[in-house]
């Protein structure tokens, strides 16, 4: 897995989550469920890490989201 997305509302665990990962990843963060479904539409990722309390879309809605695309990238 090289592509991780963060979405993440919260700023701090947002910003930890990218700085333990940037080392070793390409990490991309995004706080908002809007910002998310977009950003997965435009580009391709191997990891979506996802809250799944977030403003504009839940979690769960980016997840029937992500369960529409091919390939669909996996979650935690």
């Amino acid at each position: 897995m090289d592509r991780i997305l963060v979405v993440e509302d919260d700023d701090c665990m947002n910003a930890s989550l990218v700085a333990a990962l940037a080392n070793e990843y390409e990490v991309r963060a995004v706080t908002d469920g809007d910002a998310a479904v977009d950003f997965l539409d435009h580009n391709a990722v191997d990891l979506v890490l996802l809250d799944m309390v977030i403003p504009e879309r839940d979690g769960l809605s980016v997840l029937s989201h992500i369960a529409g695309m091919a390939p669909k990238p996996q979650v935690v």
